[in-house]
């Protein structure tokens, strides 16, 4: 009888890690992406051409959206999504930040391509770790699709000095 319990004891500690690692994943990439729109916000704001205005808008809005669905997990976690808002701090500090040191636009793109490099980094990291629940991991991996075609469109934008409405 010991041994069962010693047994589910050691099960139920591997599933609160699994959740706690979960969680953490969850919150690190909904500050990477805090600090995306506080950027796409920043360079919107910087930038004089209306359609790359347009452009960064629409990135920063995605980031919202894809915050969105990451604190819809977190929440079925059960976690307080208070839990969360201590990246709105770095992403703040982040958008202060920008507006100081953005000066042409392809400064204006390399910041943003950096960011979204640190952002794949993230996806990648928590695609790899095998510890998301698999509708989860599906979200991470459609979200992190997304963030590639925008890096790829930044990328292309930024060659070919061609700010035309690229819709990620």
């Amino acid at each position: 009888m010991a041994q069962i319990f010693d047994t589910l004891s050691a099960k139920d500690e591997m599933c609160m890690e699994d959740f706690t690692k979960a969680v953490f994943a969850f919150s690190k990439l909904t500050e990477i992406n805090s600090r995306r729109s506080a950027r796409y916000t920043a360079a919107a704001d910087r930038v004089k051409n209306i359609h790359l205005k347009i452009i960064f808008m629409n990135y920063a809005f995605q980031a919202q959206q894809l915050n969105a669905d990451l604190k819809r997990w977190i929440s079925a976690y059960g976690v307080q999504t208070a839990y969360v808002h201590e990246g709105y701090f770095t992403a703040m500090w982040s958008k202060v930040r920008d507006m100081f040191t953005f000066g042409a636009e392809d400064a204006v793109f390399s910041s943003c391509e950096q960011l979204e490099d640190e952002a794949l980094k993230n996806y990648k990291t928590a695609m790899i770790l095998s510890f998301l629940p698999e509708a989860a991991l599906k979200d991470v991996e459609k979200q992190f699709k997304e963030i590639q075609k925008i890096k790829d469109n930044l990328r292309n934008m930024k060659q070919s000095h061609v700010y035309e409405l690229q819709a990620a």
